[in-house]
């Protein structure tokens, strides 16, 4: 039995999977959290669910594991009796920051595991097992299409993600609804540890280098807050049927590309 609007989010402990989490409770989703800590990701839970008087569950469970997302739609499906949407939000391979010189074959494999291999796991079993039409919403980054010298890795595996939205929009309509975000800079903690590691480096002040390299890249001269990723987040998780396949910039014109 359906028990009203239910979505599944990757990476729900912290950062943009929890600023996505939030947002959803708002919009009275119930959830499943994906996330690799038990102990973060249980706290995550307890705390939107006080917060927003909404069922949020999580099960511990690492991406670069095979099965792992096709257990979780599994799990989320039967738990709530379908889905409405699919978040796929991601940590950062544990080279980074790292040149292309110093990524090593291992280094290269866990990114595919990391990015892709978990999301085609995702759309297929989505498409096979969920009873709903779902929105299938995934985060990537600017620096795809402008990459940074020390997330190549990340990068460049990444880029392969639009081809398989766009795939699994066409092969997988009317059910899934795929839809790629590339978002520009946020404030959350994984990107402030990024970004000082390759402050120190390139023997730069953190700080100093946050405002530069990060906050004026945009010419609004800051970040996204969290308000306005939580209301793209809204707005995306009940987009139109004809945005399959589509991809959404949201980088406050951070990338020096057109889109």
């Amino acid at each position: 039995m359906p028990r009203g609007k239910a979505a599944l989010i990757t990476g729900g402990s912290r950062g943009i999977g929890y600023i996505t989490a939030e947002a959803l409770a708002e919009k009275g989703f119930n959830l499943t959290l994906v996330a690799r800590d038990p102990g973060r990701l249980r706290e995550a839970a307890e705390a939107i669910s006080s917060l927003y008087n909404v069922d949020v569950q999580y099960l511990p469970s690492d991406l670069r594991e095979e099965g792992t997302m096709e257990n979780a739609v599994r799990a989320a499906v039967e738990l709530w009796g379908g889905l409405d949407v699919v978040v796929m939000s991601y940590g950062n391979p544990k080279c980074e920051p790292c040149t292309l010189d110093e990524a090593s074959w291992r280094d290269w494999l866990e990114a595919v595991k990391l990015y892709l291999a978990p999301t085609a796991e995702a759309l297929k079993t989505l498409a096979h097992v969920n009873t709903k039409q779902a929105r299938f919403i995934v985060f990537s980054s600017f620096t795809t299409r402008e990459t940074h010298d020390y997330l190549v890795v990340a990068d460049t595996v990444r880029a392969g993600l639009p081809v398989m939205l766009r795939a699994a929009a066409r092969l997988y309509a009317p059910k899934l609804i795929p839809i790629l975000v590339i978002l520009g800079s946020i404030d959350t903690p994984g990107a402030r540890t990024t970004v000082s590691k390759i402050a120190k480096r390139l023997g730069r002040d953190p700080e100093e280098f946050w405002a530069l390299e990060v906050e004026d890249r945009s010419p609004l001269k800051r970040t996204a807050s969290r308000d306005e990723l939580k209301k793209l987040v809204g707005f995306l998780a009940q987009a139109p049927e004809y945005m399959a396949g589509s991809v959404v910039y949201f980088d406050g014109a951070s990338g020096r590309f057109i889109p």
